[in-house]
């Protein structure tokens, strides 16, 4: 709604489809405002006026025509378009301003915890993908350490094996195993465990592969 025709003709122009018509009707506030309202379900209403242009009698009216059925209204005025009673009206929903900044508000502050919700979402992720890079850079050390050490087992198995009977071969490569597995235990778990909890500094990964990884 606006007080004057001529404004209401403006905002009509400023909403019409391009290239379309829009079908409106134009009705003076001092004259068939009640029968207007009546054929309604939906009002908003922001004009400059000081006083309430619509009164909860004029509701009361509409709504008796209307036998009660919905009727949306929206006030956006400052002050208000519509009288607060109006509201009390069977079948009325008043909205002004205010309601539609509380609306505003709470969305915001849902949105907020949406924020928060995707920060901690995209964090994790960062984490895995730090974790991945990780992997893709220690592991090649724990392999290769895991290689040189069987690589000198095997070395100086052959070396040592012609010193005991042939029957006892089979036993002293399971013992050299077994001791080359204990050695390198505690290193390779200490990479896995550095790897996986907390990740490595890239000077960190730099000193492993100098220290372990062939040039």
């Amino acid at each position: 709604m606006n007080r004057t025709a001529e404004s209401a003709e403006a905002m009509l122009e400023e909403i019409k489809p391009e290239g379309d018509e829009l079908e409106a009707e134009i009705v003076p506030l001092d004259s068939g405002l009640v029968d207007a309202l009546a054929s309604a379900d939906l009002v908003i209403s922001s004009t400059s006026s000081l006083e309430p242009i619509i009164t909860a009698e004029n509701i009361g009216s509409v709504q008796r025509r209307r036998d009660s059925a919905p009727l949306v209204i929206i006030d956006l005025a400052g002050p208000r378009d519509i009288e607060p009673a109006s509201g009390e009206t069977g079948g009325v929903h008043l909205f002004n301003i205010d309601d539609l900044n509380r609306v505003i508000q709470g969305n915001l502050s849902s949105r907020h915890d949406q924020f928060a919700k995707a920060e901690e979402i995209v964090r994790k992720q960062i984490e895995v993908f730090y974790g991945q890079m990780n992997y893709l850079e220690v592991d090649p050390v724990i392999r290769h350490l895991i290689e040189r050490f069987e690589i000198i087992r095997r070395g100086e198995l052959q070396s040592t094996l012609e010193n005991f009977p042939p029957d006892q071969h089979e036993a002293v490569d399971r013992m050299t195993r077994r001791l080359v597995n204990k050695l390198i235990y505690f290193p390779i778990e200490r990479l896995k465990s550095i790897r996986d909890m907390q990740g490595l500094s890239e000077d960190e990964i730099a000193f492993l592969k100098k220290l372990f990884l062939p040039k």
